[in-house]
């Protein structure tokens, strides 16, 4: 796990996206001059402050639930 500068916890997301959004993405890492990861994550970012989702406030057993509780991380294999 690696942390970005404002100190959050980064973790590994493999996903399966159309091929038409992997070439919008890639048009936007261009045009934006910036990694892929970092477009992705201003896209969901903006996709959650649409939605009104940007400050879910979750409680700490669904935060376990979902692999997001203090020391767990569900991007490993055992």
């Amino acid at each position: 796990m690696d942390k970005q500068e404002n100190g959050e916890e980064e973790r590994t997301v493999k996903v399966s996206i159309p091929v038409r959004l992997r070439m919008k993405l890639h048009i936007l890492k261009i045009l934006e001059g910036q990694n892929l990861s970092k477009t992705v994550e201003v896209a969901l970012e903006d996709y959650f402050e649409k939605t009104g989702m940007d400050d879910i406030n979750l409680p700490s057993e669904e935060k376990e639930l979902i692999g997001l509780g203090a020391g767990k991380s569900r991007d490993t294999e055992d």
